[in-house]
């Protein structure tokens, strides 16, 4: 199968849409849990303490993550006239202190996505 040699103008088939999103019939948790300090601070190291070579260092603020879910029954944007998706998603958030060479340190939350997903079930 061959692309199509025409773009349309309309911006079909794009990734993404235009912010900001509207979402409509929409439904978002939280959930704070207890989490293991040593095993997230190994998490921590491996995924954002190893690349900066000592730019920036990060360590677990207390034994808590927040577990969100959020379920968008329709996402649109009101850039955009045609159409409009389903959404849903889990994500992790940690709790990180941030240490920079030459500033105080700092209270921040890591963002993980657990899954996210489109016209899928839970």
């Amino acid at each position: 199968m061959t692309a199509p040699r025409y773009v349309s103008f309309a911006g079909h088939g794009e990734v993404s849409i235009a912010a900001p999103g509207v979402f409509t019939d929409s439904l978002a948790t939280a959930f704070v849990v207890r989490s293991n300090p040593v095993n997230t601070q190994a998490l921590v190291d491996t995924l954002l303490n190893a690349a900066p070579a000592g730019a920036v260092r990060y360590t677990v603020a207390g034994p808590v993550a927040l577990c969100t879910f959020l379920s968008v029954g329709r996402c649109t944007s009101p850039t955009e006239p045609f159409g409009w998706i389903p959404y849903r998603e889990a994500s992790l958030w940690l709790p990180l202190i941030e240490h920079r060479p030459g500033h105080w340190p700092r209270l921040v939350l890591s963002l993980d996505h657990i899954r996210r997903f489109l016209r899928a079930p839970v």
